[in-house]
């Protein structure tokens, strides 16, 4: 599994994910779906530091199906 460091999301009007970006790497942007994919198969992983804190992207069901989420990880040491 790769890790990929994301640094910018964008989100919808109501709030929702719907790409990851990191302008340094070539995989970037990525799409909600093809991130969803890549965490449920395993290909990669995805997080974000903000300060000291390393939060990685989830899949979660929403309302209207999967979406995507931060959670709190302790997985990396950066």
């Amino acid at each position: 599994m790769a890790v990929r460091v994301v640094k910018f999301i964008r989100k919808n009007l109501y709030g929702d994910i719907v790409s990851l970006f990191n302008p340094e790497e070539s995989w970037s942007p990525r799409l909600k779906e093809d991130v969803i994919r890549d965490i449920e198969t395993g290909e990669h992983s995805y997080f974000i530091q903000w300060g000291s804190m390393v939060m990685d992207f989830v899949v979660a069901e929403g309302n209207n199906g999967k979406i995507l989420k931060t959670d709190y990880s302790q997985d990396f040491n950066l």
